[in-house]
């Protein structure tokens, strides 16, 4: 759970100071222009919730993974002179498509497999 969010968070972040300071944009624009994202993520997430019976969440979440680090592999070429949809749409909703997957999955197998592996890790880890 851990990763999807910092890494959507960095991105959000980069994203919003690169527009602000490199293009001049208002507090208030680099937020709208981060919806699509939103929306996105809200799309993503049911479409992997239909995706998760049939796929498991080891391979949603490695998919996931996959799109997203494709997502901010094509954010890290952000020009200083960007145009809005090739360098900051496409990289975002690439992104937070790929992230939306992740969330479910991480959860999915958060609450299958962790509490029980973390608690034997620790009391295994416990005994000199």
């Amino acid at each position: 759970m851990f990763c999807p969010g910092a890494t959507m968070t960095a991105a959000l972040v980069f994203i919003t100071l690169s527009l602000q300071q490199c293009l001049g944009y208002s507090a208030l624009r680099p937020g709208l222009a981060l919806v699509p994202m939103t929306i996105v993520l809200v799309a993503g997430t049911l479409l992997s919730r239909r995706l998760l019976p049939v796929l498991g969440p080891r391979a949603l979440l490695a998919g996931g993974g996959l799109v997203a680090v494709a997502g901010l592999v094509w954010m890290s070429g952000l020009p200083a002179h960007s145009a809005y949809p090739l360098h900051v749409l496409g990289p975002t909703v690439v992104t937070g498509f790929g992230v939306s997957c992740m969330l479910l999955a991480a959860v999915k197998m958060d609450s299958h497999f962790g509490w029980m592996q973390i608690a034997w890790f620790c009391a295994h880890m416990a005994v000199p």
